[in-house]
């Protein structure tokens, strides 16, 4: 799901506060110092949620999956400096499944004590291989 962009945030129920989106040169994005959510559709299955963010060096940001608090599962990518495309994804638990509706996630992403928190560009549900 692309960020920012207006039908796939329809489509997936975005909700926030404090936020806004953006885009240029085909990339769209969207950012808080506040929260916003989505909500996914998740396969039966092992998956993952998939995210990338385009970080600088103040961002702070938390994320949640069904309300519970995440830290990523495993890291694609990680700007060197704080600024840059951070790549992460978060393992979806049976804690987490067992916390949400059937079928379905819910991401939010909230900024730390008012900080930025980064351009979100895509967030994404990754099945995984058995």
């Amino acid at each position: 799901m692309t960020a920012g962009e207006q039908q796939p945030e329809v489509d997936h129920g975005f909700v926030g506060e404090w936020t806004r989106a953006g885009g240029a040169d085909g990339l769209h994005w969207r950012s808080t110092t506040g929260w916003f959510e989505y909500r996914l559709r998740c396969p039966d299955g092992a998956a993952s949620v998939r995210t990338r963010f385009v970080d600088r060096a103040a961002t702070r940001r938390r994320i949640l999956l069904n309300g519970l608090e995440v830290d990523p599962s495993r890291t694609l990518t990680a700007p060197a400096d704080g600024e840059g495309l951070a790549e992460h994804e978060y393992d979806l638990t049976q804690a987490v499944r067992d916390a949400g509706a059937p079928g379905e996630t819910v991401f939010r992403v909230e900024a730390v004590d008012g900080a930025d928190s980064g351009d979100l560009l895509v967030v994404e549900m990754v099945p995984q291989e058995s």
